[in-house]
């Protein structure tokens, strides 16, 4: 990000041109992001779920993007899909919110508020967020044969600038043990699967400082259908994995399993044999995908 959009976004804020100075001088574009936020910690701004209009809607917890509306690298907030695991997105009051971190890998459980967290070091990272099932579509247009799922076009998929903490900063606060296996991170959506979705990750990976706990999406608070007022980041990694409204992290010596690494998000078939209590193997790295930025469904002939 340059400095000069920094300056505009920092402006629009409220910031004047000589703390912004200050601020980039000290901290970099974490600190000028993080001064643009709102001091207070009441319910996201607008307590809304997004304007349907501009998405293409799958049912009640989808929104895809149309890549056609697309002008730049970073994707608009109002334009970014939707992907939920229950019907609608909660409301979270950030003053009442807690995380909770512990289990038999953490040495000190701890439980950290809204502003606690915002009172570490803030990273800025700029990161794409795609669906597991984006272009799941193409199965029954290409092949004939309908995968089970939501199906999703081109369009699940986004890149923001995302603002937060390293979760490493935070499970090293916890006192994290040498022999920790795995990360359980849990939402607060109370309507979707198990109680509140829920993904594992490595400790490698939960350790990379790319893995971001992060509350800020592209100069602005959290919006309320993208987790508000947490969510974690995992790079690289399918979209489930970036859980939403989070609210707990299990760290444990042992594998830890659920739903979505057992039955659900895992690869089946003779290439992948199931392993331990999974049915094949859970899915992490996301494929590498490419698409036309054209009004879906666009149909092109052979030679255009």
């Amino acid at each position: 990000m340059t400095n000069e959009p920094l300056w505009q976004l920092a402006r629009e804020r409220g910031v004047t041109r000589r703390r912004f100075l200050g601020l980039l001088a000290a901290g970099g574009a974490a600190a000028v992001l993080a001064a643009c936020l709102p001091d207070d910690t009441g319910e996201e701004s607008s307590g809304l779920a997004k304007d349907p209009e501009p998405f293409i809607t799958h049912g009640e917890a989808g929104l895809e993007s149309r890549l056609e509306l697309m002008e730049g690298v970073i994707t608009p907030n109002r334009l970014f899909f939707v992907r939920n695991n229950s019907p609608e997105s909660p409301e979270v009051n950030a003053a009442g919110w807690r995380l909770l971190v512990e289990g038999d890998a953490i040495e000190q459980p701890i439980e950290l508020t809204y502003e606690a967290l915002r009172r570490l070091p803030a990273r800025t990272l700029v990161s794409y967020l795609e669906c597991a099932g984006n272009h799941r579509v193409m199965f029954d247009r290409l092949q004939g044969r309908a995968a089970k799922g939501t199906q999703w076009g081109t369009g699940a998929v986004g890149n923001g600038v995302w603002l937060g903490v390293s979760l490493a900063d935070v499970l090293t606060l916890a006192g994290i043990t040498d022999d920790a296996g795995s990360v359980l991170l849990v939402g607060l959506d109370e309507g979707a699967p198990e109680g509140g979705f829920r993904r594992v990750v490595t400790s490698e990976k939960a350790m990379h400082p790319d893995t971001l706990l992060a509350y800020g999406l592209n100069g602005e608070p959290l919006p309320r259908d993208h987790g508000f007022p947490l969510r974690a980041l995992v790079p690289g990694w399918v979209g489930s994995t970036s859980i939403k409204w989070l609210g707990r992290i299990v760290v444990s010596r042992e594998q830890l399993w659920t739903r979505n690494n057992t039955t659900s998000y895992v690869l089946i078939g003779d290439d992948y044999p199931p392993e331990g209590e999974a049915d094949g193997q859970a899915v992490t790295v996301q494929s590498i995908k490419s698409a036309l930025g054209l009004p879906w469904p666009a149909e092109l002939s052979a030679g255009t």
